[in-house]
């Protein structure tokens, strides 16, 4: 089987719906932004704030380029990769893609609260919001092989939406004759 990315906006649910998908098809799970902090030694927040969006754009192209080299797993990726288009490629090469679609007023329920958001740490956090939403959606619909609505969903029921969808027994399991 082929890489599994899970793309969308941040508070979609893609680390949580990842690792749900990961269990489903017993395949490992990868969160690139967790790798992104490893490989960093300090938050995305300090990342930003110590560095740019620009560096902390070029990890992240690191970071899924040898997570890419490997096969057979779940990957959750950051909000804005879709932003280069070499992740792009690299995504759509090594895997199915699949973007998790949510509505503005969903996401914004979800991450108003959070402080682990540096794009987000502005006076207008919704307007933020909204802008970066507009700026990606086209590129996450571009990108993606599949697309599914998450704001009326949970992370397990999810997961199994996108493995009956996508992934139907006769893909995944081995024939034995």
């Amino acid at each position: 089987m082929k890489n599994i990315y899970l793309i969308g906006m941040m508070g979609s649910g893609k680390t949580a719906t990842g690792f749900a998908l990961s269990r489903i098809l017993k395949i490992p799970f990868i969160d690139v932004d967790e790798m992104i902090v490893k490989r960093a030694g300090k938050t995305i927040n300090n990342i930003f704030a110590d560095h740019d969006e620009v560096f902390f754009r070029g990890v992240e192209r690191e970071v899924l380029a040898s997570v890419a080299a490997r096969t057979d797993q779940v990957i959750s990726t950051g909000g804005g990769i879709v932003l280069d288009p070499a992740n792009q490629a690299v995504m759509k090469t090594t895997g199915t893609v699949i973007y998790l679609n949510t509505g503005l007023e969903t996401l914004w329920k979800r991450v108003r609260a959070r402080s682990d958001r540096p794009l987000l740490l502005t006076d207008d956090p919704k307007k933020t919001l909204e802008t970066i939403f507009l700026v990606r959606k086209t590129l996450y619909e571009q990108t993606a092989d599949f697309v599914f609505l998450t704001d009326d969903n949970t992370p397990h029921g999810l997961a199994e939406e996108i493995v009956r969808t996508c992934f139907p027994p006769e893909t995944h399991e081995t024939n034995q004759s």
